[in-house]
């Protein structure tokens, strides 16, 4: 069967994106190499493990997370991270990316309250009802009671008012 290669140039801009990725990985790499002390290794071993850190990197990571692990690892360790050391990072930056990019939810309005379709003489009545209520219970807070019955006292007239004003209508 015939090896068949994609074309077109949806390909080669896929291809060039990976290239992309794949270079500012080791980029961010040979730059943590740089910032940190690496542990007893030789040459050849680390540039093994870098390679090997740059396909793991692409293979298992977003760019953004792995980008962002590899540039802030020397601000919480002066040493070249081991492979479990830079997964635990990595799988706390996805989480975290992942959490910011779900929909928030709005908090559900609260229904508008109803009109109050009481005609003004109910409403005087259950007032003065509520206020009789407010002076015969023994108070446990004596400056909150007055505080209450001074404002029942605005509401009142408030309501006296509107009487007032219907029956002039």
């Amino acid at each position: 069967m015939p090896d068949i290669e994609p074309t077109g140039d949806r390909w080669s801009k896929r291809t060039a994106n990976c290239a992309k990725t794949s270079n500012a990985i080791l980029q961010a790499l040979l730059i943590l190499k740089a910032q940190v002390r690496q542990k007893d290794m030789a040459g050849d071993d680390l540039k093994l493990q870098v390679e090997t850190y740059r396909r793991k990197l692409i293979q298992l990571y977003p760019p953004s997370v792995s980008l962002k692990v590899l540039e802030r690892w020397p601000d919480d360790s002066d040493y070249w991270p081991t492979w479990h050391e830079l997964r635990i990072k990595l799988d706390e930056e996805l989480a975290h990316q992942k959490l910011m990019a779900t929909p928030r939810l709005e908090a559900p309005k609260a229904p508008e309250p109803e009109p109050d379709r009481r005609t003004p003489q109910q409403k005087l009545a259950a007032h003065d009802a509520t206020m009789a209520e407010l002076r015969a219970k023994p108070a446990f807070n004596e400056t909150l009671r007055r505080h209450l019955l001074r404002m029942g006292e605005g509401i009142r007239n408030e309501i006296l008012q509107e009487i007032e004003t219907q029956c002039r209508a």
